[in-house]
């Protein structure tokens, strides 16, 4: 059992149920961590493989191979490691069969209603170094929604992002449903004239903190009764300055 207490915060984390075994004959030989847990009243399981011990002790690469099983969600890692040039690399694999259930046993739970926020799987090829970290042969199914894509992120004072996502269909209804609203009800009403617009200043300051470039397509878009056909999206966002381009928009041919 191990427990961490932040006196400040008043909050605490425990471990339950701890039981790890490792095997290392030697340096040469391949290493294997096989260990099960329990943490906020759920099962895990944890399989670590190093197959070059020595090499990444004196700063060089070896194969590496994790796994992390349980209810709330499944992790798998085949790559290799680079304690010398501080990367990595390889397949992972993300599933988790309900987001609201992870979010719960997270002590993070989520506010939705409805049959949404449900299975998530990603899976595809991550690359990190000091100055980059990519995913990149993403493949995605979010409850029914469906799309392939890439993602790199350089840290830094400002970093910077690049992306791109593309969806199959994407019926937006049941998520409308799911944050508050009713897809089979029209908009509220606009205020009563004369309430105006308010004169206080919007604040922009906060897109001089990252540098974006993401571009977003889909097949296809359900909202409400609305039917839209493919669509394209690109967002720019460098030194500031935002620019939102809507390349295609097809609209009942």
């Amino acid at each position: 059992r191990v427990e961490y207490k932040d006196a400040k915060g008043g909050t605490s984390e425990v471990i339950e149920n701890l039981n790890v075994s490792i095997s290392l004959p030697d340096l040469d030989s391949p290493l294997a961590i096989d260990g099960s847990l329990s943490w906020h009243q759920e099962a895990l399981t944890l399989k670590l493989g190093v197959a070059k011990p020595r090499a990444l002790m004196e700063g060089a690469a070896s194969p590496l191979s994790l796994t992390l099983n349980g209810k709330p969600v499944n992790v798998t890692f085949n790559g290799s490691l680079d304690t010398g040039a501080l990367g990595a690399g390889g397949k992972l694999a993300l599933d988790v069969p309900s987001i609201k259930n992870l979010a719960a046993w997270a002590a993070s739970p989520l506010d939705v209603e409805g049959d949404v926020l449900g299975p998530l799987k990603i899976d595809g090829q991550l690359a990190v170094s000091p100055s980059t970290i990519s995913f990149t042969d993403m493949t995605l199914a979010l409850d029914a929604v469906r799309g392939t894509g890439s993602l790199s992120a350089k840290p830094g004072t400002i970093p910077s992002i690049t992306g791109k996502l593309a969806l199959e269909a994407l019926d937006l209804n049941p998520y409308l449903t799911a944050f508050g609203g009713d897809p089979n009800v029209a908009a509220a009403p606009a205020k009563p004239a004369g309430t105006g617009w308010s004169d206080e200043p919007i604040d922009v300051s906060a897109l001089r903190t990252i540098n974006a470039d993401l571009a977003l397509s889909v097949a296809s878009i359900q909202a409400q009764d609305i039917k839209i056909g493919e669509s394209a999206v690109a967002v720019k966002l460098s030194g500031g300055k935002l620019n939102v381009n809507l390349s295609k928009l097809a609209l009942y041919s």
